[in-house]
């Protein structure tokens, strides 16, 4: 027996658990077994399952107003907790259907290893030509998928596992930022945000300006052709002594800082002492950075060091060997030979840029 509910659809009672075909007051038979539409019951097992499939066409979300001729969609429920939504079927209205895989999952602790996933989903990732891309989505305690999935121990997992050297996709791509960060970020308790630009990456635990510089320190040496000829001058006033070769340009980001040391021999011509006047020169503000006076009378020899650390301000920095001649001498001279030779000098700067407080 059956009695009509206010929406029109018919009501199984008594001893009806299962039926071959739903009917509503304008719609006889909306879903037909004979269509392809089944609702079922298996019972008496832990695996008790509810299958409802369609294929009624419908021009709006509330009015079915034909039927095609194959179902489009099924869900499935089981006693355990299984729901199971299936779009990818292939057989006919009144035969085998065979639906392929669930594009959506929901299942229980202990019901396999998707907690939730979903395939053919929009989840408004943009690709590169600025389409959206799809699934599959899966949040799991099993490590297996590629993408961007949780996981119910609350982690979130991004890439293809173990690229090789040559991969050219499966990466987590962060937003560039054209300059050092300075806004401050809205705070997540027990999170940091994450921030990057061309030359480094900083974390911020929000509520703060202050952002904190990571990266790998870089190592560049600066130094003397070496080709037997000696740099000189005559010059009063400092001069590159080689403007190629010895001299540094680099950014310093906010959070780190430039620490250069230079060395060498040099000597003067005529007769007096410290006639040579060597400076670490830096173009951002015109300013010296450190300086020595040094060289010796005739062809002796007299060594000079310097050193030099510049915070960072964000800004391109340039820092040369600069030098002139003191004191009314001639010339100034800094030796540049090749250091196979067991007299061999040439000088040499030692840039490293490193994040530092």
């Amino acid at each position: 027996m059956s009695n009509p509910t206010y929406f029109g659809l018919v009501q199984w009672t008594g001893s009806d658990i299962a039926s071959t075909a739903l009917t509503d007051t304008t719609n006889t038979r909306l879903l037909d077994a004979a269509a392809g539409h089944v609702w079922n019951v298996a019972t008496g097992t832990a695996a008790e399952t509810v299958w409802v499939t369609v294929n009624a066409v419908s021009p709006t979300a509330t009015t079915a107003t034909a039927k095609a001729t194959a179902p489009a969609a099924a869900i499935a429920l089981n006693a355990a907790g299984l729901l199971q939504l299936f779009t990818t079927p292939t057989g006919s209205a009144g035969g085998v259907i065979t639906w392929g895989p669930a594009a959506f999952t929901v299942s229980p602790t202990g019901q396999g290893a998707a907690v939730v996933s979903a395939t053919n989903f929009q989840l408004g990732v943009v690709t590169v030509s600025g389409l959206v891309s799809t699934g599959p989505v899966t949040i799991s305690s099993v490590v297996s998928a590629t993408g961007f999935f949780t996981t119910v121990s609350g982690s979130a997992v991004a890439g293809i596992a173990t690229p090789t050297a040559a991969a050219t996709d499966g990466f987590l791509y962060l937003p560039m930022l054209a300059a050092t960060p300075s806004g401050t970020p809205t705070t997540w308790p027990g999170r940091v945000a994450l921030a990057a630009t061309s030359a480094s990456f900083f974390l911020n635990p929000g509520a703060t300006q202050t952002w904190t510089p990571f990266a790998l320190p870089v190592m560049t040496q600066k130094a003397g052709t070496a080709n037997g000829s000696a740099y000189n001058t005559t010059n009063t006033t400092l001069t590159d002594v080689d403007t190629a070769n010895l001299a540094y340009t680099t950014v310093i980001p906010v959070g780190w800082k430039l620490h250069v040391l230079a060395h060498g021999m040099s000597w003067t011509n005529g007769s007096g002492y410290n006639g040579v006047d060597v400076v670490l020169f830096d173009t951002q503000g015109s300013a010296i950075a450190d300086r020595s006076t040094a060289g010796l009378v005739g062809s002796n020899l007299g060594p000079f060091g310097l050193q030099a650390i510049i915070p960072g301000d964000g800004l391109s920095h340039t820092v040369k060997l600069q030098y002139a001649v003191l004191g009314g001498l001639t010339q100034a001279n800094i030796q540049n030979v090749s250091i196979t030779s067991a007299s061999g000098s040439r000088p040499v700067m030692d840039c490293i840029l490193t994040p530092a407080n």
